[in-house]
C-alpha cells in the first residue's frame, strides 16, 4: 500500500515564493573561454547534470565594498544552498562558475549598490538599497555582466551584459525596469498565503500573469529572441499560474485546518474551469519547472479528485502512487513523464526516505538513464543513519542563553526545524505543544530550531504562535552546518534521536502523524 503519496505540496517551491533565498552552487576562479563540448540549442532541452555555466563580472567604480550573491532554482536536487557573498572594492573582474543543470534565470545583488539618495531617469525615487538584476544562462557559456558603481543614477546604464545571448538577459533587465522592479513572485506568494476568497485570487493572479505576458510580446515585436526561449517564458509565466491556481483550494484548507487530501471540499462550481486550458503534453515548455509543478498540481488537485468519484474499489483509491505514475505514462511524452516522475521522488525523499517497494515503482517507469542514475544515487545516499551520532550544535534561545545537543543526552529529543513564512511549520505548532505536554512527566525534550528567518521575525513566531519547546536561533555558519549535516532540503523537518545522542530517525513522523508512538517506542526500550 502507498497511501500517502501526493499529501505533501511542493512546498519548498511553494514557499520559497515568500522569501528570498540564496542559491549559488559554487564560486570558482576560472579561465575566461568556453569549457568542454559545446552543446547545440536543443540539448538544452534536457537535464545535463554535469554542465555548468560562467558569468565573468567586471566591476568598476566601487568607492566602497559591496557584496554580490547570486541565486538560482535547481531542478535536482530540489533544495535551496547558501554561498557566501563576493566582495567587490575598486575594479577588476571575477569568474563565477555555476552548476546549471539546464537553460535558467539566475538572480544576482549588488547589496547597498545605491548607498545614496537617488532618482531613476523619469525622476521616481529609487527606494531599494541593491542593485537586483535577472539574467540568463545557458550550460557550458558565458556571460559577461559589468557593473559601473558611478552609473547607478542611470538605471538602465549601471549594467550590461556581453555574450552570445545577452539580448536574454537584456530582457530580463527591461521588464524590471518597465515595471520598476515589481516582483511579481513576491506577489504571487503573497496572494496564495494570505488571500481567502478563490475567484479573487484566481482573478488576481490572472491579472498580474497577462501583464507580464503583454510586456514579453511587446519585447517581441521590437527584438528577435530565439523561439526555444520565447516558449520557455511565456510557458514559466502560464504555467506557473496554472500551478498556484490548482494548488490554492487546498492550500486555504490546509491553512485553515479542514484539509483532507482525497475529499475535495465544495468549490465554486466554475472554479477549475481554467484546469485544462492549457495542454498537458507541451514539448516547448519542458524548460520551466513551473510546467512541471503545473501537471504535478493537476493529478493531485484536479485529475485524481475526480477520478476518484467513479472509483469503486478502494484499493484503486489508496494506491496513489500507482495512480500518479499510470497518469504520467499515459497523458505525456517520455521524457516529461520521466521529469514528472523524477520530481515527485525527489519531493517524497526532501521529506522521509522513500520505501524500497515504492522507489521500485518509481524507477522502474523512468526511462531517461542520466534521470535514473540520479534517483539511485539519491535513494541510496542516506548522511545520517540510524545508530549515528546527532550531529552537535551550539544555538541560542530567545534570552540569549546557549544550548548543545550534549546537554540534552538522557532525553529522547524531538528536533523541529523551520522558518518563520513556512505555514505547514506554523500549522504543525500545536501539535508539537501537544506533544510536550504528553510527555511533561517523561525524558523527553522537543527542540525547535529556527532557520533561513531574521531573529525579530523568530522572537515574534515564539509569542504569536506560543511555542512551549526549547525555542533556538540558528543562522550564519551554524545555520550552514545543520543544513549539511541534517540534509535539511525542506521544511519543516524533524529529527528523532535516542537517550544516548544516537540518531533514530532524520526525517521522522510529524506532530499528529506519527510522532507520539515513535518517541513511545523508544521510550519502551
Amino acid at each position: 500500500m502507498v497511501q500517502g503519496f501526493g499529501m505533501q505540496t511542493d512546498f519548498k517551491f511553494r514557499y520559497r515564493l515568500m522569501k528570498k533565498p540564496f542559491l549559488l552552487l559554487l564560486f570558482a576562479l576560472i579561465s575566461d573561454f568556453s569549457f568542454g563540448q559545446q552543446k547545440t540549442e536543443a540539448d538544452f532541452t534536457k537535464i545535463r547534470f554535469n554542465a555548468f555555466s560562467t558569468i565573468k563580472l567586471n566591476f568598476k567604480n566601487f568607492n566602497d565594498t559591496l557584496l554580490l550573491t547570486s541565486q538560482f532554482l535547481t531542478w535536482f536536487p530540489a533544495e535551496e544552498i547558501e554561498a557566501d557573498p563576493i566582495r567587490l572594492y575598486g575594479e577588476g573582474t571575477i569568474y563565477i562558475q555555476l552548476k546549471i543543470q539546464h537553460p535558467e534565470k539566475v538572480e544576482l545583488s549588488v547589496v547597498g549598490f545605491y548607498t545614496d539618495s537617488i532618482k531613476d531617469v523619469s525622476g521616481i525615487p529609487v527606494s531599494d538599497k541593491d542593485l537586483d538584476v535577472s539574467c540568463f544562462l545557458l550550460p557550458f557559456d558565458t556571460l559577461e555582466v559589468i557593473v559601473d558603481n558611478d552609473s547607478r543614477n542611470q538605471q538602465k546604464q549601471s549594467i550590461h551584459f556581453n555574450g552570445k545571448y545577452a539580448l536574454l538577459s537584456d530582457y530580463y533587465r527591461a521588464k524590471d525596469i518597465y515595471f520598476k522592479g515589481n516582483n511579481f513572485v513576491w506577489q504571487k506568494g503573497l496572494l496564495a498565503n494570505q488571500e481567502t476568497d478563490l475567484e479573487l485570487f484566481k482573478t488576481a493572479i490572472n491579472n498580474i500573469t497577462s501583464m507580464e505576458l503583454t510586456f514579453l510580446d511587446h519585447f517581441l515585436q521590437k527584438n528577435i529572441l530565439p523561439a526555444w526561449f520565447s516558449d520557455f517564458e511565456r510557458s514559466d509565466l502560464e504555467y506557473s499560474a496554472q500551478s498556484l491556481k490548482l494548488s490554492e483550494p487546498m492550500l486555504m484548507e490546509y491553512n485553515r485546518g479542514t484539509a483532507n487530501h482525497f475529499l475535495v471540499l465544495p468549490k465554486p462550481g466554475d472554479y477549475f474551469s481554467f484546469a485544462e486550458e492549457l495542454p498537458l503534453n507541451n514539448e516547448n515548455a519542458t524548460l520551466s519547472i513551473y510546467y512541471i509543478l503545473s501537471l504535478r498540481e493537476y493529478f493531485y488537485n484536479y485529475y485524481f479528485p475526480k477520478q476518484m468519484t467513479t472509483m469503486v474499489d478502494d484499493s484503486i483509491k489508496r494506491n496513489v502512487l500507482a495512480g500518479f505514475i499510470a497518469f504520467s505514462v499515459s497523458h505525456l511524452s517520455p521524457y516529461i513523464s520521466d521529469l514528472l516522475i523524477a520530481r515527485e521522488f525527489d519531493v517524497t525523499t526532501s521529506f522521509r526516505k522513500i520505501p524500497d517497494n515504492d522507489f521500485n515503482l518509481l524507477i522502474s517507469a523512468v526511462k531517461d538513464s542520466s534521470l535514473k542514475s540520479y534517483m539511485e544515487v539519491r535513494h541510496a545516499m542516506e548522511l545520517l543513519k540510524k545508530g549515528d551520532d546527532a550531529p552537535s550544535f551550539y544555538l541560542k534561545d530567545e534570552i540569549d542563553n546557549y544550548h548543545s545537543i550534549k546537554e540534552l543526552k538522557g532525553n529522547v529529543v524531538f528536533l523541529s526545524f523551520w522558518f518563520t513564512g513556512c505555514k505547514p511549520c506554523i500549522k504543525a505548532f500545536p501539535d508539537e505543544n501537544n506533544l510536550i505536554e504528553l510527555f511533561k512527566n517523561e525524558k523527553v525534550k522537543v527542540v525547535s530550531i529556527c532557520m533561513e528567518s531574521s531573529e525579530d521575525s523568530w522572537k515574534k513566531g515564539i509569542q504569536n504562535h506560543k511555542l512551549n519547546a526549547l525555542n533556538l536561533f540558528a543562522n550564519g555558519n551554524w545555520a550552514k552546518i545543520l543544513k549539511e549535516s541534517y540534509d535539511l532540503s525542506a521544511f519543516p523537518h524533524y529529527v528523532l534521536i535516542d537517550q544516548n545522542g544516537k540518531i533514530v530517525d532524520n526525517k521522522c513522523a510529524r506532530p499528529g502523524q506519527g510522532a507520539e508512538e515513535e518517541i513511545r517506542n523508544i521510550l519502551g526500550k
